[in-house]
């Protein structure tokens, strides 16, 4: 993941949403930073 240094050091949550891939037992995730 590119620029966790923008991140404040608290206050912020992370959602990271699956990427579905047919057949498929693994996969990646989009991260998303939700800031106050």
């Amino acid at each position: 993941m590119g620029n966790l240094h923008l991140l404040p050091d608290d206050g912020f949550k992370i959602i990271c949403q699956p990427v579905n891939i047919y057949k498929a037992s693994a996969g990646w995730v989009r991260p998303i930073a939700i800031l106050p």
